[in-house]
């Protein structure tokens, strides 16, 4: 197995190498052996697939130049030597040039020994990294390793594998080659994200991707070894469903219940039947007119229809509905009065008269000291008081009504009228030889009235519209001014909701405005007070205020003369 170390300022990589004795001269003149030095820190590579590397940083004395010698490399005090393989190194020999320039060394805790030139060192290590305690000139140098082995990799095995399911999966994970001193996590990532936990299975209910890994059990955070994602896809299909429309229940008598599924497995077909009768995979609709059940289920749809047996069919695969037809409630005879109690004016009319009676009845109604009789009673109402009820039964023996317990009572204020509201102009309509600024009163005006107004000028196909009013009237043109009173009609959900009191338009009033300032009247009209003014149509016909078309004018002043004037409006 390969293996990276990392020493200060030097990297030792190691390639595949094979067991056994190799041999290499450490000089730069023989060929493939040695790279040229170009820096302080130099690795060879042989074809034996060993690497030798040299690293002289911590030496400030070597000088590169002196490193590489035509039939040696100086090795400094200081320097660091590594060599590498994918075996273990077992013995390593360095071929001095002369004994004065061998010095030993120390690889882990073992020490070399040195002979004469030659300094060796045995032992057995898969790093071997050494610095020189002298200046060490190495013509060559001998290596011995042996093959080790390597452990097999953890494997993980889940089971069931990774895959499509249509159901949840509790996959179990174990581990072939599993080291010692371990603990299996797991993990899984989906719409819903597990992290990391203690276990040895998980249970899959969702698509995702489940992982696993090797944990040491001496310091909980070192990972030994982690599996790739097991994509589990579930695909858990929708239950069959069976459904009744309209539910289980009360229903009216010949509602018609119709049976259908959802979800039915392919080669699979609804049968159903009503009330025990024959099973049909053909009808899903049936009429309910008496209490009865109606039974259904998905079977295969090969199935014969004298074969199903109920009570042999899966729960999940048959369902069943209970009807009951609903009766229509008993409605009591009942008095009602119209418009009901409450404060009304004095002349309201009030009706009574009877709802759900199925019998030959009349009632009998008492307003003051009035009583009247008939299945429909009317009383105009002209002073405070009740009015009570009673509904009269045609008696057993056929000669008379009778009275029932069926009573009622309503009571009735009466009120004084409301007022209606008077509506006046300041000024009125008539002919004014200038804009007018009319304003609007009215009296008896109810507090939750509105006034609205509209000014229709002559010469104009379309108005504004009606406008509230809020301010004095500009009238600049001969036209037609339409106010009126109105209130809408009170909300009956609110509480003490007004029953008296009118609604919509209250009153209303016209006034018609001739402005003349377009037509001459002013000439006629200037320097003299003026007493009346009189439009004459080409028919003869007065008006006191100009006719569309032509007019004859008269103006009476106040001083006896008058003036007349023809004018087109």
């Amino acid at each position: 197995m390969k293996k990276v170390l990392s020493l200060i300022a030097m990297a030792m990589l190691c390639v595949a190498a094979w067991a056994g004795s190799y041999s290499y001269n450490m000089n730069a003149t023989s060929p493939g052996t040695w790279a040229a030095w170009q820096n302080r820190v130099t690795s060879v590579t042989t074809e034996d697939g060993i690497t030798i590397t040299l690293d002289i940083t911590n030496n400030t004395d070597a000088e590169t130049s002196y490193v590489l010698q035509n039939n040696h490399v100086r090795i400094y005090s200081g320097t660091t030597f590594a060599i590498a393989c994918d075996e273990a190194i077992t013995k390593v020999v360095l071929h001095c040039t002369e004994s004065k320039y061998a010095y030993n060394f120390t690889v882990g805790e073992v020490s070399s020994s040195k002979s004469f030139s030659d300094v060796t060192w045995e032992g057995e290590t898969t790093e071997f990294v050494a610095t020189a305690s002298g200046q060490t000139r190495v013509s060559s140098i001998e290596i011995e390793t042996k093959a080790t082995e390597t452990p097999a990799e953890p494997e993980f095995v889940f089971t069931p594998a990774a895959g499509t399911y249509t159901a949840a999966q509790n996959v179990a994970v174990t581990v072939n080659n599993k080291p010692e001193n371990c603990f299996m996590q797991v993990k899984f990532v989906g719409d819903t994200e597990i992290d990391w936990m203690r276990a040895e299975s998980y249970n899959v209910t969702e698509s995702g991707e489940l992982y696993a890994r090797l944990v040491s059990s001496e310091d909980y955070e070192t990972v030994i070894a982690t599996s790739a994602a097991q994509a589990y896809v579930i695909n858990i299909p929708e239950p069959t469903t069976i459904t009744f429309n309209p539910a289980a229940g009360e229903v009216e008598a010949g509602t018609q219940v119709t049976v259908t599924a959802a979800n039915v497995p392919a080669g699979m077909k609804l049968f159903a039947r009503q009330d025990n009768g024959s099973w049909s995979k053909y009808i899903t609709t049936f009429t309910v007119s008496a209490a009865s059940t109606i039974q259904a289920a998905v079977l295969d749809e090969n199935t014969d229809e004298s074969e199903i047996l109920w009570y042999m069919i899966d729960d999940e695969m048959k369902a069943e509905a209970n009807y009951t037809i609903m009766t229509a409630p008993v409605e009591e005879p009942t008095i009602v009065f119209n418009p009901e109690a409450g404060e009304y004016e004095a002349g309201t009319q009030v009706t009574v008269s009877a709802e759900n009676v199925d019998y030959d009845y009349i009632i009998e109604a008492t307003y003051g000291d009035v009583t009247k009789q008939g299945q429909t009673v009317t009383f105009e109402l002209t002073e405070t008081g009740n009015i009570v009820a009673t509904i009269m039964k045609w008696s057993d023996s056929m000669d008379d009504y009778v009275a029932t317990s069926v009573t009622g009572s309503a009571r009735y204020t009466v009120v004084a009228p409301e007022p209606t509201p008077v509506i006046t102009f300041d000024p009125d309509g008539g002919s004014y030889n200038a804009a007018q600024t009319v304003t609007v009163t009215v009296e008896n005006m109810p507090s939750d009235a509105e006034i609205l107004y509209e000014f229709v000028p002559d010469e104009e196909e379309t108005t504004t519209g009606e406008m509230y009013y809020r301010a004095p009237i500009t009238v600049d043109k001969t036209g037609t001014l339409y106010v009126k009173v109105v209130r809408e009609e009170a909300d009956p959900t609110e509480e003490a909701a007004p029953r008296r009191v009118k609604t919509g338009v209250l009153a209303e009033k016209t006034a018609y405005y001739v402005i003349d300032k377009a037509t001459g009247i002013e000439a006629l009209t200037a320097g003299k007070a003026v007493k009346s003014i009189r439009y004459y149509n080409v028919a003869g016909q007065q008006a006191n205020s100009a006719f569309h078309g032509v007019n004859i004018v008269v103006v009476d002043y106040q001083d006896g003369t008058q003036a007349v004037a023809k004018v087109v409006k």
